[in-house]
């Protein structure tokens, strides 16, 4: 079972690399798409959406916005990003397309059968909790970071699951952790400590009432 952290520097080289000497180019590319999903790759959003604006990345890239935009355009209509729309005034959500971009295919040849197991169990906790709607590539998303889960689990899927089911019902943290999987990584290590906490509570054996007087007298 594989363990390393999909997250490394190492990891975003190899992405960058497989980005760059690719063949699988769609010829409607341009320059600037290229360097759009670079810093999609460099901000990791293969695993998590991120919120920046047009603009931003337009002045990031040292471009204009109308040429970000059209960027955008190229590359939804080849399924290498998704873009989201999350209301009025607020900005889009990006995210690349895992199962289509060359940059993660490597990455996609890490993620265990037993980290996409946890992510659809997952997926399933949160639809028990109430109706909501999933993005298409949302399940792509979890997988990631399922694996890096199980990596701090020592690849104890049991575990993992216990921790992950703990998190979203109730942790301090279980707001963050019912958004995502990535949510609930930031904060992993004060779930794994609440949860720790918990499990001794639980298993700390109850006095009996007439032990109680007694302790107290």
């Amino acid at each position: 079972m594989q363990h390393e952290k999909l997250l490394s520097d190492n990891s975003i080289v190899e992405q960058l690399l497989n980005l760059y000497t690719s063949e699988e180019h769609p010829s409607k590319l341009q320059p600037i798409d290229i360097a759009l999903v670079t810093y999609l790759v460099l901000r990791r959003t293969h695993d998590h959406e991120i919120f920046d604006s047009q603009l931003t990345i337009a002045q990031r890239l040292c471009s204009d916005r109308r040429a970000v935009a059209h960027s955008f355009d190229r590359l939804k209509s080849i399924k290498w990003i998704s873009v989201r729309k999350r209301g009025r005034g607020m900005t889009d959500a990006i995210a690349l397309n895992v199962e289509s971009l060359p940059a993660t295919r490597k990455l996609r040849q890490k993620i265990t059968p037993e980290a996409r197991e946890l992510a659809e169990r997952y997926q399933l906790a949160l639809r028990a909790l109430g109706p909501r709607r999933f993005t298409k590539n949302w399940l792509s998303r979890q997988a990631a970071n399922a694996q890096i889960i199980l990596g701090f689990c020592d690849g104890n899927l049991e575990l993992a699951r216990r921790l992950v089911g703990f998190a979203i019902r109730k942790s301090r943290h279980q707001k963050k952790a019912r958004i995502s999987l990535y949510h609930a990584r930031m904060v992993w290590s004060r779930i794994v400590q609440e949860y720790q906490e918990w499990a001794t509570q639980q298993s700390e054996p109850k006095q009996q009432p007439n032990q109680e007087m007694e302790t107290a007298a």
